[in-house]
């Protein structure tokens, strides 16, 4: 009875699909070769720093739209300074 439909109320049996981990691996692979491809033309180039670059803008947005809010809280930031909402 190996390709019986499940019946009202069953769970059909997970299938574990091979392709599925074959697949994903393969996606790691290429995005570490594509990343080791930059790296090599940033090197070569005399680059590197560029891969700072993304870091830096990330986190001075942080920082200054952390400022921002601690400047101008909103109604769902000053209901958790008052304990209304943990």
């Amino acid at each position: 009875m190996r390709n019986e439909l499940p019946q009202m109320g069953e769970v059909a049996p997970a299938r574990r699909n091979g392709w599925l981990a074959v697949a994903a691996v393969m996606m790691v692979i290429g995005a570490l070769g594509v990343f080791n491809a930059l790296w090599m033309w940033l090197v070569e180039h005399r680059m590197v720093f560029l891969l700072a670059l993304p870091v830096n803008l990330l986190m001075g947005y942080w920082l200054v739209m952390g400022a921002w809010r601690r400047a101008n809280p909103t109604s769902a930031d000053q209901a958790v300074a008052d304990g209304r909402y943990r």
